[in-house]
């Protein structure tokens, strides 16, 4: 696959887990319909480089944290604020009803 687009990445993903397979992590639109599941991580890329994530908290309600992202060719970087771990993806697919990530941490 050809490196994304930026603008392929803009919007607000959410973790659907029971899509993933062998290392991939699959994302999809927030809005779509999801099964059941005890809390979702997901996060937003905004097209100024900033981005929002949520996570269930450890009393399972939403929290929130934020900081910039870019893409070189086809790796997503997250570089968290206030201390929080930066984080590297390689973009195997970029579409418009799924996101897929493969952890590129080495």
């Amino acid at each position: 696959m050809a490196a994304p687009s930026a603008a392929a990445l803009y919007g607000h993903w959410r973790h659907s887990h029971e899509e993933d397979s062998d290392g991939e992590m699959v994302f999809r639109p927030a809005q779509h319909a999801f099964p059941p599941a005890r809390g979702r991580t997901g996060f937003e890329l905004r097209p100024d480089g900033s981005y929002l994530e949520n996570s269930p908290g450890p009393d399972d309600r939403p929290e929130q944290s934020s900081g910039c992202w870019s893409l070189e060719g086809d790796t997503l970087k997250l570089h968290g604020a206030r201390g929080r771990p930066d984080r590297t993806w390689k973009v195997a697919r970029a579409e418009a009803d799924r996101l897929t990530l493969i952890d590129d941490a080495t």
